[in-house]
Formats: C-alpha cells, sequence, structure tokens
C-alpha cells in the first residue's frame, strides 16, 4: 500500500505489487482506486511500469446471472435481475482496446464452483483507466426488467 486517503468526498488507494518479476519481466503493477462519494464513481488506473509496450488486461469476475451489453463505444452496462441498478463501466486508452465477455467460474463458498463470466478489457501500452458508476435502474436500460 502506497497511499490511503480517506476525505470527505473522495477515497482514494494506491497500490502496487512486483509479482511479475517472479515470471522473469522487470515490472511493476501500480493500481490506484479512488472512488468519488457525490457521483458514486470509482476510477480504477491500471499502470505497468518498466516496460514500453506490455499488455494490459483488467479483469473483473461477475456473480453468476449478470447480462452484459455494449451500450456505445468504450461502454458498456452490466445489470441483475435481482437489483434495481446498473454498472457503467466505460474504459479509457489507445486504439486497439478489446472488451471480451469470458465464460469463467466463480466460488460461492468452500470447495464449490459456479459457472460465471469475467469481463476482460485488454489492450496494448501500460495504461488503462476504467470507471465504474452506480446507478438506478430506468426503463430505458437496455437490460432493464419490468417488475410490474
Amino acid at each position: 500500500v502506497l497511499t490511503w486517503r480517506i476525505g470527505e468526498d473522495t477515497d482514494e488507494l494506491v497500490i502496487e505489487h512486483d509479482g511479475y518479476r517472479r515470471a522473469a519481466f522487470d515490472l511493476v503493477h501500480r493500481r490506484t482506486v479512488r472512488f468519488d462519494k457525490r457521483t458514486r464513481e470509482l476510477l480504477v488506473h491500471d499502470q505497468i511500469i518498466g516496460s514500453d509496450k506490455p499488455q494490459m488486461d483488467a479483469a473483473f469476475m461477475c456473480a453468476p446471472a449478470v447480462n452484459c451489453q455494449q451500450i456505445a463505444p468504450g461502454q458498456l452496462v452490466l445489470g441483475h435481475s435481482a437489483i434495481t441498478a446498473t454498472l457503467e463501466i466505460t474504459w479509457a486508452g489507445m486504439p486497439g482496446c478489446r472488451v471480451e465477455w469470458d465464460e469463467a467460474e466463480v466460488a460461492p463458498g468452500y470447495g464449490t464452483l459456479t459457472g460465471s463470466h469475467c469481463l476482460r478489457i485488454r489492450q496494448n501500452g501500460n495504461d488503462l483507466i476504467v470507471r465504474l458508476r452506480l446507478r438506478e435502474a430506468t426503463r430505458n436500460d437496455p437490460l432493464h426488467i419490468d417488475r410490474t
């Protein structure tokens, strides 16, 4: 942990690790996580330090039954039938950014695996910023489920 600040409007955590050195890569992964309490927006800024052109791969494991839909270039909505909110995900980076919705498994309990999905945002470069914003679902959302 490099810094951990808790403020009235914003919380910020900056962490890093050098675990890639065990795989013979002289890289450091630094992640800054900033939560804006006013806008309910979470910013995740990943940096790879020590290489000119690594590939960035941000992975977000999702609970079973979470659905994903791209609503605009560089913007996704994640939703779940049991909640009345959606998660908007926006990423910024260099051209060539790829988004993948991969099959994955999660462990809801010890020794139990359940099918799920993993959202992966991949790009070439050493800088990737992902914004996550939780908001109430509306009837216009592509993943909206009418409960009336």
